[in-house]
C-alpha cells in the first residue's frame, strides 16, 4: 500500500506525464 501512496505523492508533486500529453500540462 505504501507503494500506492509514494507513487501518488510522486505524481502531484512532479506532474503526470500522461496528462501532460494531452496538452493540460
Amino acid at each position: 500500500m505504501k507503494q500506492y501512496l509514494d507513487l501518488v505523492k510522486h505524481v502531484l508533486e512532479h506532474g503526470n506525464e500522461k496528462n501532460d500529453r494531452t496538452g493540460t500540462g
